[in-house]
């Protein structure tokens, strides 16, 4: 998909990445992203939406820009903190 000048791609299948990563912008993949990808400014992979929670992007011909509900949330003591420890 092109948005403003930008490619983003939605990975569905983990065969798809090495393509995606070489000519997006933004790369979402359903998968982990367990390679490098190198190419594109912005990755977002399974693993981020797990530890952070659903991500927005916003896209500028200039610049894109990523966040997640872990970041706006922040810490607090209700909430887990994917991959801290327990104790």
């Amino acid at each position: 998909m092109r948005c403003k000048g930008r490619i983003i791609a939605l990975a569905r299948d983990p065969r798809a990445l090495a393509e995606d990563c070489a000519v997006a912008d933004v790369v979402i993949a359903l998968a982990p992203v367990e390679v490098g990808c190198a190419e594109p400014a912005t990755v977002i992979d399974r693993f981020d939406i797990w530890r952070e929670g659903a991500h927005a992007v916003w896209i500028d011909t200039g610049q894109t820009r990523v966040a997640s509900v872990a970041e706006r949330r922040g810490v607090r003591p209700w909430t887990v903190q994917r991959g801290a420890p327990w104790g």
